[in-house]
């Protein structure tokens, strides 16, 4: 079951707090869908990579034997870039030059005193087979396994999103409203500038 990134009683808050009514218990089953419809959004917005391979992109796990690209690094050996963000441990990895080539697996005792982690980045001072080769590794990342454990700006950006799904959906508001002859638009069917500004801060910049 994949991950959320608020949940309903925030969105109802958030739905409620421009001074509408109350939200009736009867929507909580459409507000649940737009809450996992907004969560993979930002999954694929900030991941840059489609569903399913952006799925729970912020989930903390414990993710064994991904394959992914290394790059050759003058500082260190390597250089790789895990498909989670916020990388707080590696425990196993191993390389070979391409599929062709069976893996050069690194003792578990040298593991921990040849890896460097920076956010995001994976620095292992090993010998790199080319410039460019395949990298197995086994490590934790993401931010939370609840609501409660994730990014307090990442939670917003959910509930908003998750929010405007549902107006839209509640009211059929067309893709514009306004005055076109002046200009003026005072609604559009687009991820909201703020929610974007925040998102942008969690984008993905690196190799997949």
């Amino acid at each position: 079951m994949s991950m959320d990134y608020t949940d309903l009683a925030t969105v109802k808050n958030e739905i409620g707090s421009g001074g509408n009514s109350a939200i009736s218990s009867q929507y909580d089953v459409l507000i649940a869908r737009l809450i996992g419809a907004a969560s993979r959004d930002i999954d694929e917005y900030c991941a840059q990579k489609k569903m399913p391979a952006s799925m729970d992109y912020f989930k903390l796990e414990t993710v064994v034997g991904e394959v992914i690209t290394g790059l050759s690094e003058t500082r260190c050996g390597i250089v790789c870039w895990p498909h989670k963000p916020g990388i707080t441990a590696v425990t196993a990895y191993a390389v070979r030059l391409n599929p062709r080539n069976d893996w050069s697996v690194v003792p578990a005792a040298d593991v921990a005193k040849n890896v460097e982690l920076d956010g995001d980045s994976v620095y292992i001072w090993d010998a790199a087979p080319d410039d460019r080769f395949q990298v197995k590794i086994t490590y934790t990342g993401g931010f939370g396994t609840t609501v409660a454990g994730l990014p307090s700006n990442l939670v917003e950006a959910a509930t908003v999103l998750a929010a405007r799904y549902f107006k839209e959906a509640s009211t059929g508001l067309a893709d514009g409203i306004g005055l076109a002859e002046v200009g003026i638009i005072t609604y559009s069917k687009v991820m909201p500038v703020r929610i974007k500004q925040k998102l942008d801060a969690w984008q993905r910049v690196t190799p997949w």
